[in-house]
């Protein structure tokens, strides 16, 4: 019985050996590794032969030595190619950055150009009497497709400025972030298009001006995404706040005309529109850049709810010091 321990003894030693060389995955080279060294004390027991006493014992410690330093350099190498990665990183997000600044200059210039001759010659067909309707109604295609393209530029660039900006955290009253909300859809409010109902928040740890942005797109589409058949429908967001044990909870609910399942899996997909723009106008980012703004908090936003009735959003932010 003895003697056929020595069969696994020997090929315990080289297992080592070879996992480093015939697995791929690290983790598994290092339980096998583990597996082995254990296994090997477990034969020697059973052997019955003194540990030190035993010429195999420091045999065995040969294949384990030049694997632990196969270990060290694998992980060496791994931290460097991870530096480095971490690097490259760094700066084709300071790439992304520029170009997304180049862009909206080189952009927004000659759109500043198109919409303003286009306005000037709006004027001038509305003075000539022997203008046709046609050419204004062709003259109004300009200008609405000038206006499109000036909000998907900045929406591309809110995009950009949200996946690559480094965040400063500090402590708010998210009460007062509604508040400003509030004055920005203050005409919405004061026609009676807008009713908001939130209850006392308190105060979170995030980014302001990005956590401001958020609020913003969601106020939005609030108001945006209202039943076309119900024009004297009134657009309403209630707003809550819970106090988890490592994270906030925000639930943001509106009664607008709600997300089909089918599209709920999509809705944060950069560029993805479910209606068109006739119907609703937008560019298929807002939704996005919440996404990536609470992804950067360490945080997240999902559908919470959504029916034919409305959609409820729930924002997750950790609590961080």
């Amino acid at each position: 019985f003895i003697q056929t321990l020595y069969v696994p003894y020997f090929i315990l030693l080289l297992t080592p050996v070879l996992a480093s060389i015939i697995m791929r995955s690290l983790r598994t080279k290092f339980m096998l590794f583990g597996l082995s060294i254990v296994l090997f004390f477990v034969c020697n027991y059973l052997v019955g032969e003194p540990l030190f006493a035993n010429n195999l014992f420091f045999i065995g410690l040969i294949p384990g030595f030049f694997t632990m330093i196969y270990f060290y350099n694998k992980s060496k190498l791994l931290e460097e190619e991870r530096e480095e990665l971490i690097y490259q990183l760094k700066e084709r997000n300071d790439e992304m950055l520029l170009f997304s600044q180049m862009m909206g200059h080189d952009l927004k210039a000659p759109l500043r150009s198109i919409k303003g001759f286009s306005q000037l010659l709006k004027k001038a067909l509305d003075k000539n009497e022997n203008s046709t309707e046609t050419e204004k109604e062709y003259l109004q295609f300009v200008l609405n497709n000038a206006d499109n393209m000036d909000i998907l530029v900045q929406s591309i660039l809110t995009y950009m400025k949200a996946s690559s900006s480094d965040y400063t955290f500090e402590e708010m009253d998210l009460d007062q972030l509604i508040d400003v909300q509030k004055l920005t859809f203050q005409l919405d409010i004061n026609q009676g298009n807008l009713i908001i109902e939130k209850s006392e928040l308190g105060t979170i740890t995030a980014n302001r001006n990005a956590l401001m942005t958020v609020f913003q797109n969601l106020f939005s589409n609030s108001i945006k995404y209202q039943p076309l058949d119900k024009p004297r429908h009134t657009p309403k967001i209630s707003i809550s706040m819970e106090s988890q044990m490592d994270e906030y909870q925000i639930l943001f609910k509106d009664n607008g005309i709600g997300i089909k399942e089918d599209y709920i899996k999509n809705v944060f997909t950069p560029f993805r529109r479910f209606h068109s723009v006739k119907e609703y106008k937008g560019t298929g980012l807002g939704l996005s850049v919440c996404k990536k703004i609470l992804n950067k908090h360490n945080g997240d936003i999902s559908i919470h709810s959504s029916n034919e009735t409305g959609t409820s959003f729930l924002i997750k932010i950790p609590k961080q010091k």
